[in-house]
Order: C-alpha cells, then structure tokens, then sequence
C-alpha cells in the first residue's frame, strides 16, 4: 500500500538515461554545452571526423605523418585523416582516463658502448659450433651461427647499437634459433646442451635489443600522448559547437575523474540525490564500469550508511556474466564490493530457467575450467579461467525440466572457412530437427561474432523457416532497402551510373520508371520527376510508394524490412541532410518485427532471454591473442584507482625479449590485457550455455588441430570437459550426452497454441470515436509564408532552386557561427569545412564564401552584429516546438537576443535572415516583407511564450543579406 501510494517516485531505467538527467540538472556545473543532446552513433562518428580534420588542419600535414610512423612502428600505410581517426578510436577513452605520467613508461635500458659491440663481432666468431657423432658441425647450429656472424659483420655495426633497423634484425634473430630456446628458458637446442659462450653471446643480443625496444616503445607511447592531447582540445571545440555528446561524455563529466575538483563534484551529486533517493537496486553490477561507479559510489556509501532501516541498498549481478569488457565493464568492482561498503553477500546459484540436464552441462565445463591445459603458458588466459573457476559453484535446477545437451561433430572441411560452414549448415539441420519435433518451441542460434548471421538466416528461409535476428541488423540486410538507397544515392548524386543501374534491375526499377537502357536525357527526365515527388510527399510518404512493388516482387521479410524503412524515415529530423539519413540507414540496427520462433543472434544480443532450445556453432575458433591497440593496468589492479601504466601493444617476441631482459612490464601489461579479453570470451561461453530451457547442442569440426593438442578455445574446453581427448573424433555424429537427458519436454510443445477469436469470446474492442485528430497536424513558421496554397508551377520553381537553396543553408550555418563580429574569427578553411558537413557539393562555395566575406563588411551587418549594452544572451539556430490549436509547430529561430534584469527576462529581439535575390530588385524588399510577415508573428509568438513576455516586448526583424537592409516589423 505504501509504495502505491508513492509510486510516482519509483524509478525504472538505465545508467546512462540516470546520468543523463543528472548531466540535464547540472550541465554548467559539469562543464557541459547549453543544450547539450545525446549524439547517435552516426553523429558522434561525424563529430570525431570533424576533430580530426580540425586538428590536421591546426598542424602540418607532416608532423602528423611523423607522429603517426612513430606510433605506428614506422607503417603508415593508410592516408593521415583515417590513420588518425583510427588511433581516436582506438585509446581516446584511456587517454581521457589517465594522466601524462602514466605514459611514460617503459625504463630505458643502457645501450651497448661501441667496444662492447666490436667485443661481440670477436665473440661470434668464436664460438664453437657442436658436433654431431661423425665429426661434422650440427647444420642448425652452423646455420644460426652463420647468420650471427652475417649480423655482426655489417658496415659500421659497432656505431649502431641504437639503430632501430639493426635491432630489428636482431629481434629475428632472437626469435629463432639458439636465442629462442634461451628465451624459453631450455637448457638444449637440437639435443645439445647450449654452452656459457653461447649463452654469453644471446644475453648480448638481448641487450641490444631490449635497449633499442625500450627507447622505440617509449617514442611510440610520447607519439600518442601528442596525438591525443591535439585532438582532445578540437574535440571539446567540436562538442561546445555541436552540442552532441556521448553517454561516456556524460559519464565522465558527472565523475570529474581528475583532481579535487572531482572529487568536490561527486560529492555535490551525492548531496543533491540524497533527499530524492531512499532505495537504490542496481541491476548487472558486473557490466558497470569504473567512471559509472565513481558517480554512484557516493549516493550507494550514504543509503549503507543509514542506520534507521527507512533505506535500503540491493544489487545484483554476476562475475561470470561479464561479457561487456570492450565498453569498459570491471566485474571486479562486483566482487570487492561487499568488503568495501561493509554489506553481506548472498549467492544464488539456483537456475530457475534450465533445466538440471543442462545445469549438468554448464557444471562439466566450467567446475574445473581453472585446469584446461589449452591455457598453460597463457597467463592472462589462465589467471582469468582461474578467477570464473573461483566464482563459480554447481549449479542446481529449481524445477524439475526434461533436457538434453549433445556434442555433435560435422563432416569438417579442408579449410577454416569450410569448416565454419560446415559447422552452420549443421546449425541449420539441428533447426529443422527441432521444428519436427516441438513446433512451438523456441530455437536461438547463438554466434561470437556477427559474421555468419545473415548467412544463416538466409539458409534458413531457404528451407522455409521463419527465422529473424535479436537485436538487429542494419536494414541493408534487405535486397529492396539496399535498392532504395541506390535510388536516395542517385538523386543526390545523377552521375552515379552505377547506382542508377542498382535501381534498374531492381523491385522498384518499374514504379521509378527507370530502365537498364534508358539514356542520358531519358535518366535527367526521370530524376526531375522522382526529385519533385519527393518534395511533394516527404521521405517517408515518398518511400511507401514503392511498398506494393516490394511485395509484388519479395516475400514478407523484405516487406517488413521495407516497411521498417518507411519508419525510420518517419523519425528522421526533418533538419537531416539525405547524406546523413542515408549514413545512419547503413549503420543503426533495427529489429526484426516477425515473432518468429527461430532466432539468429551474437551472444551478446541474447543477454537476459532464455530459449527451449540453444544451439552453438561457432566453438572451433581460436580465442585468439589479439591484443588491444594500447595496454595498461590500474594501480595495484584496483578498478577503483587510476591507471598507472599505458604503453603501445607489444609482439610476442619483443616481450620475450625485454622480459628476459628484466624490463617486464610491457609483459605484465599485456597479461592484464589478455585476462579481460578472456574473461569475456569465457564469460560468453557460459553465457551462451545458460541461455537453454530443455535442449543444448554444440557443434564441433571433428579434428581440433593438426597436432591433436590442447588449445585455447572453446571446441578445446568442451573437449576436455566431457573427455573426449583431441585426436580427431568421428565425424558427422554425437560425441558425447550429459547423462539423465530425455526428449519428453516435446510434447507440450509440438504445437503453438490457437488464439481464441474475439466473436467467440463474446467481446467486441472498437477505438472511441475521435473528437480531434489523434494525432497533431505538423507545421512550421515557414508554412505560413504568403499564399496558403502553392500553384505547381511555383512549387517546381522551389524544387528547382537549388542554388538558391545551397546558398541559403550555407549562408545560415556561416551566421550561426556569429555571437558578436568582435569575436568572430573564423577563417575561409573553417566555414569550407562548416559547408562540407552540410554535403551539398562544391558547386557555387567559393561564389558563396566571397559574398559572405563581403556582407561582412557592410554596414548595416556591422551594427546588428555588435554587442549591445546590458545583460543579454544570444540564442543561435534554436528550435522549438509548441502547439497552436490542433497542430503542433515546430521551427528554428536564426538569431534570437534576449536581455535580462538579474534573472528576469524583460525584452527579446528576433532576427530571420533572409538571402533572397529578389531583395536586390527594386520593390522586392517589401514585396518579401509581407510574404514573410506571418512566419515572424508566429517567431514573436513562440519567442514570448518561453520567455513569458508580453508579445509587444518581443521585436521581430528580417535581415536581407543581399541589400544589407534590416526590416522591423
């Protein structure tokens, strides 16, 4: 009763929607723009290309190319803007989480003096190669000698032990050899016993290496400690204009991460939260990363502080379904958690999903996964194996269910691809096996990555299936989408004969009326046509026209496809350029709208659901030693605590090497890194088998490896865990069944239950008849410009104009730059670059510049651009939405400046620019003055609605840049 009573304080949402309120009620204490607005993924990408060509732009083009062949070990095989962007995003978060010194690393170690180096050419050439029983040299001991001495023997070697090419050379030599089996710690190499004067000679070796390693990989880490700290300045230029940040932008505002004045501004949050929250339940703790808890470690330490019982602290979650390590997740704060705050921890290791032939599954692979001998000599393989083992107790159903979990083998393949598709097409049949026997049940194909999902659905609606993806796919999974995009494509750009061809041999070629055999003026006809609907209906109306022919041609999952692109249409800002709609259509993901039984999804989209049956075909793949661009560690590797070492990722033989050397830490650096990639990969596993109600199959190619070894991956893992060995297993067949399996659980599933019609329920459902439309009409300011109705001649006239209109849009976004001429300094190379963002083509943008460089000049420009005298503020390109009777306006001010006594506001002044030629006419000024006059009424009127004024206090004027004339009306 009492929390109905109160359910309007109860609170359901995600981080990232939490902190976006806060960031909303504290923008300028966090440092935030005005305005500020999530950024999608397509403009965050555009806001990242924008710094980078920002910060290229504020340097040469070759102190980029040198700091990048720096960072990029000497390779810049790629232009510097994308080299650039790829470094951005690789690190740019860990740059924003660490401070300088951290980089500074790794100890440079003491080159050898040139005598040193002449004493090691006289060295080699001494050594005594072993023999074999017939008195002759061992060849692969001569052979490695031979290229020592070939090594040591080179022009000027003893002047160039800080040469990064002969310590290349070197590093080779290290690799292979009598120095490799040194480095591994082997007393032998080709059975016999590696002598001190051999010994002397690789330690030597090292030296040389590991002093030209240690001074390159420090190079490398300054490099990119520059590059970040020039973008960092032009990226926070880039959010302060365009006001689109990130959810990790927001996070870490709120977090003030450095310094004391973070500290200072988590602990305000904390107070401010304090009198709104009494109980807090937080959800997956294992996904949260550091910067999240560092906001809600506050606001937790105060509700477990309380000692009245009147609040409370509850959070779930679990360490081995952390599978988020790549979007920052630290499950370790999950599990250090109850000693920190002082609370009691409670396991639950009762399922109430699977059932307990399943469990027993699940308990096999992982009750031991600490001892899989594919992880020896992988210590971040191994110490992450151990500490899911550590976490990881048996598993137990809470009701009886009948299941079965299976190992199943293919026929293999000669290759790694046609294994892997050997191993979906198994996917496949196990589908149609289970549709045969329980109808009704549902049927997830699970996968790593992403790869083969469109693969299998295509095979399985083939075999008539009905199957769909979770979570979604970009709509350019559809053949008729990807049409439609050609077409958008073409009308922006006529001389793309190969989109133009696209269309033709598509659905939509015939209500287009484009043909393959149509000419030049025949194809300029038709796209006037297309260019002109598309203004008459909008995107989306536009678009559903095509819908008909879609399903004339396609089944029914290209027409929802479709359809979903007449939603997404739907949604767009109608401010949106067509180059960005058609940018976030290829990105964005969307679901699905079929019901489907049969689901196709990563591991990561089945997060939190559950099926009647689990099948997993992608175990063969190697969870392979691909390390991160830049690895690092946290002080004391504490999750709580700053990150003391960032360092450029190293290869394999180069930390052997330095590790040997006794410089250890890009190796201790690298097992961190490879500890949270496998935590994932392990934790995905689990995740993937616990997804199952009654049935498990797992798919494996028959032979592991050539060697019939043990290795690091899942197919090896299983292996072990149901004893199967790693010599090849039979083909096309089952290997292993947990013991206790039954099918029984088919029957109540062979058939999807009838719907009950609602005649026969005796119920009748109507809507209520309308006393106004359901939804609002949409208008805008600019609809109410002259006449209300537009004879067609005119309206081909607009659709037409577009030089006019380039010029305008240009124009606009150039003011929108503009608080006061006094501080404007924007140079040609920024607005071309402001014009670039609005893609509209070259075509009149030096005209254009020019004559904006000119208006700037005027007089009448000057004075409505320089700052007033009073308390004011300048609203610039601000939208707005209101509703005026039935409809709902929506518009976008081009200048509003507002002043103020203290708080108040007590006057506002509306400038809409206008860049009309006709202005230059004689006569046309006030011709225009009056076409425009009801759309600044309707400015006036909104303008006085948000700031409470009276409508009389509200001036309202048209600026024609063309004659330099500004109009009040």
């Amino acid at each position: 009763g009492e929390l109905t009573r109160k359910i309007e304080g109860f609170r359901v949402g995600t981080l990232d929607a939490f902190f976006v309120e806060l960031a909303q009620a504290l923008a300028a204490e966090v440092g935030l723009p005005p305005d500020w607005r999530i950024a999608d993924d397509v403009d965050a990408e555009r806001g990242r290309d924008a710094a980078v060509a920002s910060a290229l732009a504020a340097r040469e083009r070759e102190e980029w190319s040198v700091l990048l062949r720096a960072l990029e070990r000497g390779d810049l095989a790629r232009g510097v803007h994308s080299q650039l962007a790829g470094v951005v995003r690789s690190a740019y978060a860990l740059f924003k989480d660490s401070a300088a010194e951290a980089w500074e690393n790794p100890e440079l170690s003491a080159a050898p003096t040139p005598e040193e180096m002449d004493a090691f050419a006289e060295q080699v050439g001494a050594l005594v190669v072993p023999q074999t029983k017939s008195r002759t040299p061992v060849a692969t001991w001569e052979k490695y000698k031979a290229k020592l001495v070939a090594f040591s023997s080179q022009p000027a070697f003893r002047e160039r032990a800080e040469d990064p090419k002969l310590a290349r050379e070197g590093l080779g030599l290290c690799s292979s050899g009598v120095a490799s089996n040194v480095l591994a710690g082997e007393e032998r190499f080709s059975s016999h016993p590696i002598g001190e004067d051999w010994l002397e000679a690789v330690r030597f070796l090292v030296r040389l290496v590991a002093a030209s390693q240690t001074r390159v990989l420090l190079e490398h880490n300054r490099a990119a400690r520059r590059i970040f700290e020039a973008y960092d300045a032009h990226h926070a230029a880039q959010l302060a204009q365009s006001r689109r940040v990130t959810f990790d932008d927001v996070a870490r505002a709120l977090a003030g991460h450095a310094g004391e004045k973070g500290a200072d501004l988590r602990l305000e949050l904390a107070l401010r939260m304090d009198t709104s929250v009494s109980h807090l339940l937080l959800d997956e703790f294992q996904d949260t990363s550091p910067i999240q808890w560092a906001v809600l470690r506050p606001l937790v330490e105060e509700l477990v502080a309380d000692g009245t019982g009147a609040r409370s602290f509850l959070c779930v979650g679990d360490v081995k379904q952390s599978i988020y390590g790549w979007r920052s997740a630290e499950p370790q704060l999950l599990s250090e958690l109850p000693k920190q705050l002082g609370i009691t921890a409670e396991r639950l290791d009762r399922s109430y999903r699977s059932s307990q032939v399943v469990l027993d599954g699940v308990n096999a692979v992982f009750a031991n996964i600490g001892t899989y001998a594919g992880f020896a000599g992988d210590h971040g393989a191994l110490r992450a194996a151990q500490d899911l083992g550590t976490a990881f107790g048996p598993h137990v159903a809470h009701r009886e269910l009948a299941g079965e979990v299976r190992v199943r083998t293919t026929l293999g393949g000669e290759d790694e691809l046609a294994k892997e598709l050997a191993c979906m097409a198994l996917a496949v049949e196990l589908v149609r096996d289970v549709r045969e026997q329980a109808g009704a049940a549902s049927v997830a194909i699970l996968l790593r990555r992403n790869k083969y999902a469109s693969y299998l659905l295509a095979r399985l609606r083939a075999s008539g299936i009905p199957a769909s993806g979770e979570g979604g796919n970009p709509l350019t999974d559809s053949i008729s989408v990807q049409a439609a995009l050609a077409l958008l494509h073409w009308l922006e750009h006529p001389g793309d004969t190969v989109a133009l061809r696209h269309v033709a041999t598509s659905a939509l070629a015939t209500p287009a009326g484009i043909t393959e055999s149509m000419g030049a003026s025949e194809a300029a006809r038709a796209h006037r046509r297309l260019a002109r609907r598309l203004a008459d209906l909008g995107l989306a109306g536009w678009l559903a026209e095509f819908r008909p022919s879609v399903a004339a041609h396609h089944g029914a999952w290209e027409v929802r496809r479709f359809g979903a692109l007449v939603e997404f249409a739907l949604g767009a800002d109608r401010q949106e350029t067509l180059g960005n709609f058609l940018r976030r259509v290829r990105s964005e993901r969307v679901e699905d709208a079929s019901s489907s039984l049969v689901k196709v999804m990563t591991v990561h989209a089945s997060k939190g659901l559950e099926f009647d049956c689990v099948i997993l075909p992608e175990l063969d793949r190697l969870w392979s030693d691909s390390s991160e661009t830049f690895e690092w560690r946290r002080v004391a590797g504490d999750p709580q605590r700053e990150i003391e070492h960032v360092t450029r990722s190293t290869s394999s033989e180069a930390r052997a090497v330095l590790d040997y050397a006794g410089v250890e830490l890009p190796r201790e650096l690298h097992d961190a890194a490879r500890a949270r990639d496998m935590r994932d990969e392990l934790s995905g596993l689990y995740v993937a088998m616990t997804r199952a109600r009654h049935r498990l199959e797992m798919v494996l190619s028959p032979v592991l490896n050539k060697r019939g070894e043990a290795n690091c991956s899942a197919a090896g893992l299983l292996r072990a865990a149901f004893g199967l060995g790693f010599d090849a297993l039979d083909p096309a067949g089952i290997v292993h069944e947990v013991e206790g399996g039954s099918s029984a659980w088919t029957g109540r599933l062979q058939t999807l239950p009838q719907a009950t019609p609602l005649e026969a329920a005796g119920a009748s459902f109507a809507l209520a008849p309308a006393l106004r439309p359901r939804e609002l009409e949409r208008a805008s300011p600019s609809d109410l410009e002259g006449e209300r109705e537009i004879g067609l001649e005119k309206l081909f006239q607009r659709v037409a104009s577009t030089a006019g209109q380039r010029r305008g849009t240009r124009f606009h976004r150039w003011l929108e730059e503009i608080e006061w001429l006094d501080t404007f300094q924007a140079s040609d190379e920024r607005l071309r670059e402001l014009a670039a963002e609005l893609e509209l083509g070259d075509d009149g943008l030096e005209r254009d510049l020019a004559d904006f460089r000119t208006a700037l000049e005027r007089p009448q420009f000057g004075k409505l651009f320089t700052c007033p005298a009073g308390t004011h503020e300048v609203w610039r390109e601000r939208r707005y939405r209101r509703v005026v009777g039935t409809s709902l306006q929506s518009g976008s001010f081009d200048r509003v400046v507002v002043w103020r006594d203290n708080d108040r506001i007590v006057r506002a002044h509306v400038i809409d620019y206008k860049t009309n030629k006709a202005a230059r006419v004689e006569g046309g000024t006030r011709e225009l003055v009056e076409h425009y006059r009801p759309q600044l009424e309707a400015y006036r009127a909104a303008v006085a609605r948000i700031c409470g004024l009276a409508p009389e206090l509200v001036e309202t004027s048209l600026y024609f840049v063309e004659s330099d004339e500004l109009v009040s009306l």
